[in-house]
Formats: structure tokens, C-alpha cells, sequence
């Protein structure tokens, strides 16, 4: 846990924090990162974005607690900057258009879900369309 230096200095935090960079660097469309809960995670995402937000790439930290299917995508519109509340269906291509748009200026936009596993219905239904858009 947390250290006088800084927030949860350990060896396990450095290097999942070093995968989740790695998985950044290469373009990966996916990385999952379980744990306990109050192991760290939700710091590690955030330091996470802290590092992607230095070097000049673009990172938002999302939380999917009580996030249903239908819920999702306006969520992740919201992320990207739209400025509509759109239904599912509708913000799903403000999604993919956001995504296309910012690949073709060449702006690295990564998202980092956090509680991910405490979302509900259909959810994880919606992550596994966005993964497949990413690719």
C-alpha cells in the first residue's frame, strides 16, 4: 500500500503498470488487469493515465460500476468528447467516428475501465463490440 515516496510503491505495481504502457505502446486493442479488491487498482489506472497524459497520447479513466449495456455507449461518447446525449445505438457510431477521426490525425486515445466486473446487464456484451471496433 501507499509509501511515504509515493502511491503504492512495489515492485507488482511498477511492473503492471510497465504491462499496461507495453500494451499502450504496441496498440493493442485489449489488456485486462484483475486483482483483489483494494489491491490497487483503480491507482494503478489512474498513474497509468498520468503516464500516457506525459507523453503526449491521450488516456480517460472510466468507471463502469452500475453501467448497464445501454448505458455504455453514451458513456464512452461522453469520454471521447461528444457533447450529445445520444441513445445506444446512436452513440455507438459517434464512438466508432470519434475513434476513426482521431486514428486518422494520429491521436492515440486510450481507455482504461475500471470495475469493470461490478457493471450490469449486457455490458460486457458492449466491451467485447468495442474491442472488435478497435481491431
Amino acid at each position: 500500500h501507499a509509501a511515504a515516496g509515493g502511491p503504492y510503491e512495489t515492485t507488482a505495481f511498477s511492473e503492471a503498470a510497465a504491462r499496461l504502457l507495453f500494451l499502450t505502446e504496441r496498440r493493442w486493442p485489449a489488456g485486462w488487469l484483475f486483482g483483489p479488491v483494494g489491491c490497487g487498482k483503480t491507482t494503478l489506472l489512474k498513474e497509468v493515465r498520468r503516464e500516457l497524459r506525459r507523453s503526449g497520447n491521450e488516456a480517460v479513466v472510466l468507471s463502469l460500476c452500475g453501467i448497464d449495456g445501454d448505458d455504455f455507449w453514451p458513456l464512452v461518447a461522453s469520454a471521447l468528447g461528444s457533447h450529445e446525449i445520444e441513445p445506444d445505438l446512436a452513440a455507438r457510431k459517434t464512438v466508432r467516428a470519434l475513434l476513426v477521426a482521431s486514428a486518422a490525425i494520429g491521436r492515440a486515445v486510450t481507455l482504461l475501465f475500471d470495475d469493470a466486473d461490478r457493471g450490469g446487464v449486457g455490458l460486457w456484451d458492449q466491451l467485447v463490440v468495442l474491442i472488435r471496433m478497435a481491431e
